[in-house]
């Protein structure tokens, strides 16, 4: 019998061997472990990415209107400048008509005295 072939895996004398088989199972289990943990880091992460990415991409829209509302804003002021401007030079225009009209009552009142005064020296 000892030309036999051996079918059983492990020999039953050695006594190490299914120690060692016993080492490889628990670390084989604690490696199964470390890559589940490391799978669920990894979808933490990439759960984590995705949400950045989205507030990302709403602060980038924020942004932009932000800048259009900015663009209006100065649009605004602008067209508030030049209305100020042309009231400036309508109050400029409005202040010379205004001393335009002051010297002609100033003018029209020394003739109204004259004649007042002529009209004084007309007797009754």
């Amino acid at each position: 019998m000892s030309n036999a072939p051996n079918l059983c895996p492990v020999p039953l004398k050695n006594t190490s061997g299914g120690a060692e088989a016993k080492k490889l199972e628990k670390s084989l289990e604690k490696e199964e472990k470390r890559s589940g943990y490391f799978q669920k880091s990894a979808e933490k992460l990439r759960k984590k990415s995705t949400y950045w990415k989205d507030k990302a991409m709403g602060l980038d829209k924020d942004k932009e209107g932000l800048q259009m509302e900015a663009q209006e804003k100065e649009k605004e002021l602008e067209k508030s400048i030049q209305e100020m401007k042309r009231a400036r030079m309508e109050g400029d225009e409005a202040k010379r008509l205004a001393l335009g009209l002051k010297e002609r009552i100033q003018g029209y009142q020394t003739q109204i005295r004259a004649l007042n005064a002529k009209i004084k020296r007309i007797p009754n």
